[in-house]
């Protein structure tokens, strides 16, 4: 399985494991559809990457098209980009900025830290961080560390 995935409340947290394929990117979609059915309501999606080299072209596409369509599902997107130092700090940059080019610019945002996403996301779906994080933990989604 290339992610873990868990669904707390609306709150979907999804940790890579590889690099994602596009077969990949269409389970996610269909998770998505799936979990937005069981909450009744727009998902917070927080989503790990497992190291800080972008897809290729095809994937980015993908999750391009999937955040399309899906954007009525999902009424916010965390990436967590773990870590200090300039590759980190450049890498959060390129997020933002693909994350704007895609339409995402209002609706995504890029955290440094886990916490920090569970913590913001509990906000928006009216959740406890603390019981995101267990349940994360719980699911194999947790501890999310994205590595270089």
């Amino acid at each position: 399985m290339p992610y873990k995935s868990a669904l707390t409340g609306r709150v979907l947290g999804v940790r890579w494991m590889g690099a994602p394929t596009a077969v990949d990117v269409d389970r996610l979609e269909a998770e998505t559809h799936s979990g937005f059915g069981r909450a009744s309501a727009p998902l917070v999606l927080v989503a790990v990457p497992r190291s800080l080299a972008p897809p290729g072209a095809d994937v980015r596409a993908c999750i391009a098209s999937m955040l399309r369509v899906t954007a009525a599902q999902i009424e916010r997107l965390y990436l967590v980009i773990e870590g200090s130092g300039p590759g980190r700090a450049l890498a959060r940059a390129f997020a933002r900025a693909a994350i704007t080019a895609i339409g995402w610019g209002e609706r995504a945002r890029v955290a440094r830290t886990v916490e920090e996403a569970a913590c913001a996301a509990a906000a928006v779906a009216g959740e406890q961080p603390d019981q995101l994080l267990a349940a994360w933990r719980s699911e194999g989604v947790s501890p999310i560390c994205a590595s270089a």
